[in-house]
């Protein structure tokens, strides 16, 4: 039997006669069982709920409940005391404005639906009574609204939005009070010179709910789009019914949890985070054991939206809050470590893409002061492209004279 096992890679039945231990609910297991974590909680001047955070490379950006855009700055450097340890600060961006940057505000909902980009640019909402979808674009380096624009397509009140990248672009998708869900596309979202342009109709539309659309999600690698609402949505009581369906349609997982107010996917598909009331809790898909948790301060009030982030490395968990305050949790790597996140794309005026480094603060040093030497050495071959296309131009010209 062990030769068995040793080239075939698996037991026969007679092995399991007898079942496993009951693991009880995750809930019940110690804290310390999960990873530490480090976490600062910061509080707005007025006590607003915020409807959706995006954590970017070196700033996190908010939407609160009366559609104000808050632009958050955060650092994560050694400590000067030397060791392994790390600190990290964060900062409310105070740049003055004319005009409040906001998203429309209407009275069809207690707090707009948003969405925002993977890098921040651009911020989608609803909530119109006429169905209209608005856009933002946002300079994130200030937090102001530089352009605005919108779509219609739903003949009711759009009540959930979702973003994911597609390749250069990016898509998003609408649920409504009408009982469907659109798909949009937003193209030129990295082209420093020309603003986002976004579809003038729907991309696909998707039906078959009998009540309005509460939530949705995208997912483009997967090629996914998770719908769900108020009479398709398994609740008990003070818990939460998470199904997994294969792209057949077929129920394949069902676990029981507390009542969450969001669900996060991985990039993978791997590991499923859930925004409970007063932590934020990662399960495996495979098996809904619990990956890790993050608890919150008793004195916050309940989570309203979280996001991972950035885009290029998940290196921070960030909820807000229904009293307007955000709580930042460091994530470390599998190994128990942190990694170093050097962006030099700001200073450059440049869409180049974040490099995470493994090491100490010196290596990214080096690694920026590298990437920088590219930026130059590409400018300059732009620079010699652009002066024997004016040479060619001039050429043809003379040959029409």
């Amino acid at each position: 039997m062990e030769q068995q096992i040793a080239h075939f890679g698996q037991c026969p039945q007679q092995l399991f006669r007898t079942p496993h231990p009951a693991r009880g609910p995750s809930s019940t297991r110690p804290l310390q069982e999960y990873p530490p974590t480090i976490t600062k909680a910061l509080m707005s001047g007025v006590s607003l709920g915020m409807c959706a955070v995006k954590v970017l490379g070196d700033r996190v950006v908010g939407v609160n409940s009366l559609g104000v855009i808050e632009l958050h700055h955060w650092k994560l450097q050694k400590s000067k005391d030397g060791g392994d340890k790390w600190v990290f600060k964060t900062e409310r961006d105070a740049s003055p404005f004319d005009v409040v940057p906001r998203v429309p505000v209407y009275a069809t909902t207690a707090a707009p639906p948003v969405a925002i980009s993977s890098q921040g640019r651009v911020i989608v909402s609803g909530g119109a009574p006429t169905g209209t979808v608005h856009i933002r674009l946002v300079d994130v380096e200030n937090g102001h609204v530089m352009a605005r624009a919108s779509v219609d397509g739903h003949a009711g009140v759009v009540t959930c939005l979702a973003m994911d990248v597609l390749g250069d672009d990016e898509c998003f998708v609408s649920g409504s009070t009408d009982c469907s869900v659109l798909l949009w596309q937003l193209s030129h979202m990295n082209s420093p010179f020309r603003p986002p342009r976004v579809s003038s109709c729907p991309l696909m539309a998707f039906r078959g709910h009998r009540t309005a659309v509460s939530t949705c999600a995208l997912s483009v690698p997967l090629g996914l789009v998770v719908s769900a609402s108020d009479s398709m949505c398994l609740t008990t009581n003070d818990t939460s019914v998470v199904q997994v369906y294969n792209l057949m349609g077929t129920c394949i997982r069902q676990h029981e949890m507390e009542l969450c107010t969001a669900l996060q996917l991985s990039r993978d598909g791997s590991l499923l985070t859930a925004s409970l009331p007063q932590c934020l809790r990662s399960y495996r898909v495979d098996d809904f054991s619990v990956a890790g948790e993050f608890a919150h301060p008793k004195e916050h009030a309940m989570v309203s939206c979280s996001d991972i982030g950035p885009h290029e490395a998940d290196m921070l968990a960030v909820t807000g809050h229904a009293d307007g305050s955000l709580v930042w949790h460091v994530l470390p790597d599998a190994d128990g470590h942190l990694s170093v996140l050097g962006s030099v794309g700001r200073f450059l005026n440049l869409n180049s893409k974040l490099k995470v480094v493994k090491g100490t603060v010196q290596q990214a040093q080096k690694l920026a002061i590298s990437t920088i030497d590219n930026a130059h050495a590409v400018s300059n071959t732009a620079k010699d492209i652009a002066d024997e296309a004016k040479s060619m131009m001039q050429t043809i010209f003379g040959l029409f004279k």
